[in-house]
C-alpha cells in the first residue's frame, strides 16, 4: 500500500508540476519527479527531479514546516551549540542542539564564512543574544523576532531590529520579495548552475528550506541564482535568499523509522563540509 502511495504521488506529482510551471514560472523544461510526504507533525519533505531549459538534470530537497510558537520555531545553530566561531558538519551541530524537551526536526547549511577559521561573515544572533553584528560588506540576512515573525533584509534592517531579533545569520543575496522576482548580476557566482542552499518563507509561518544539488552532471547540475528565485517562488515563498552553497550546501533530516539524522542531498564534495552555521526547525513538547 505505501508503494502504490508513493508511485500514485510521484505521477500526481509530475502532473501537477507540469500545470504548476505553466502557471507559476517553473525554471525549467520539464518535471520528471515531485513527490511529497509528511515526516512530522506541520512538516513535509519534498522531492523534485526536473530538466532545466538546457535539458539538464536538477535534484531539488525541500523542507516545508508551518511554525507554531513553543511547539515547532526555527532556530540558528552553532558549532557544539556555543557562542564562538567554528566549523562543524550540519549534523553535529544539529545534534548539539537536542535536549530533553526539544528535538531538530532537519536543518540546512546557512551563512558563508572564513573556510580558516569558520568566522560567518553576516551577523549571528541566538536566543536573543547578539554574537557577532553586522559591517557595511554584509549583503542580507534571515532573523526570527522574538514576536516569532521572520524578516529578511539589509544591514540598515538588521541595526534598527537588531533588539528585537532573537535568532538572525546572515545571508546573500535576496532572491524574491514580496512576491518578486529579484534582478541578480552577471557575476559568475550569480549565472553559473552551482549547488545552492536557499531558505523561503510564505505568509507569517510557513517556512521552506531548499537545497539543490549540483557538479554532478549523471544526477544533478546546479542552479543559477536568478532560476532558484523562481524556484523559490513557484515553490510558495513570498519572500527568498540564497544561503551558502557549493559543497556546503547540506540537509540534515530525522529518520523516525532509523532513529538517526540522514543528509538527504548529494554533497558536491562527497564528504561534508564543516560550516559555520545552520538553520534548525526544532519540535518542542
Amino acid at each position: 500500500m505505501e508503494r502504490l502511495l508513493l508511485f500514485t504521488m510521484m505521477i500526481f506529482g509530475t502532473f501537477t508540476g507540469f500545470c504548476q510551471s505553466a502557471a507559476q514560472g517553473f525554471p525549467g523544461s520539464q518535471v520528471l519527479k515531485d513527490s511529497t510526504w509528511s515526516i512530522g507533525k506541520r512538516v513535509d519533505r519534498q522531492e523534485i527531479r526536473y530538466l532545466d531549459q538546457k535539458g539538464k538534470i536538477v535534484v531539488v530537497e525541500v523542507i516545508k514546516a508551518r511554525l507554531k510558537k513553543n511547539r515547532l520555531s526555527l532556530e540558528a545553530a552553532t558549532p557544539d551549540n556555543k557562542p564562538a566561531f567554528g566549523r562543524q558538519e550540519v549534523p553535529k551541530e544539529i545534534k548539539a542542539e537536542n535536549s530533553p524537551g526539544r528535538q531538530v526536526v532537519a536543518g540546512v547549511n546557512a551563512d558563508f564564512f572564513n573556510m580558516n577559521n569558520g568566522t560567518p561573515l553576516g551577523p549571528v544572533v541566538k536566543d536573543g543574544s547578539v554574537i557577532k553584528g553586522v559591517s557595511h560588506t554584509m549583503v542580507a540576512f534571515v532573523g526570527v523576532l522574538k514576536s516569532g515573525k521572520i524578516i529578511m533584509g539589509d544591514s540598515i534592517l538588521f541595526k534598527n531590529k537588531e533588539q528585537s531579533l532573537k535568532e538572525a545569520l546572515g545571508a546573500r543575496p535576496l532572491l524574491v520579495t514580496n512576491g518578486q522576482l529579484l534582478p541578480q548580476n552577471g557575476s559568475g557566482l550569480s549565472t553559473v548552475h552551482h549547488p545552492r542552499t536557499a531558505f523561503g518563507v510564505k505568509g507569517k509561518s510557513t517556512v521552506f528550506l531548499v537545497t539543490v544539488d549540483g557538479r554532478q552532471p549523471d544526477f544533478s547540475n546546479g542552479i543559477s541564482l536568478t532560476d532558484l528565485g523562481q524556484l523559490m517562488r513557484w515553490l510558495g515563498a513570498d519572500n527568498a535568499v540564497n544561503l551558502d552553497g557549493g559543497g556546503s550546501t547540506t540537509m540534515a533530516v530525522w529518520d523516525q523509522s532509523a532513529q538517526e539524522y540522514i543528509i538527504s542531498n548529494r554533497p558536491s564534495g562527497k564528504i561534508l563540509r564543516p560550516v559555520a552555521n545552520s538553520w534548525i526547525l526544532v519540535r518542542k513538547q
